[in-house]
């Protein structure tokens, strides 16, 4: 996945402006693979998707796995942050790519639900 489509899903999944310099998830800290960029937009997305999570129903049979689904995404962010010194920027690069994945299909599912 390409650095623009990257920053466009987080755009998304923060509620921002796609295109938009300067943000944690622009496509130039991207290519850097440096993982504190990575973190600090992840866990940016992740309070964003969280807030709009709280708000699907109970009954919600996709709400568990949401909130599943962010947890762990936390906790990936925390071991990311924790190992950064260790983490080339392929690895980087490619972690930027599995998040997006992820919090594509969330904020996907939010979108859908009109959150």
């Amino acid at each position: 996945m390409d650095a623009v489509h990257i920053e466009n899903i987080y755009a998304r999944a923060l509620g921002i402006q796609m295109g938009k310099r300067g943000e944690v998830n622009d496509a130039d800290g991207i290519r850097l693979g440096k993982p504190e960029y990575l973190v600090k937009a992840l866990d940016k997305a992740l309070k964003c998707l969280r807030k709009r999570a709280a708000k699907l129903p109970a009954q919600d049979v996709m709400k568990m796995w949401i909130e599943h689904s962010i947890g762990d995404l936390g906790v990936v962010s925390l071991s990311i942050n924790d190992r950064k010194a260790e983490i080339s920027g392929i690895s980087c690069l490619q972690a930027w790519s599995l998040s997006a994945t992820s919090l594509s299909l969330i904020d996907g599912y939010l979108t859908a639900q009109g959150l």
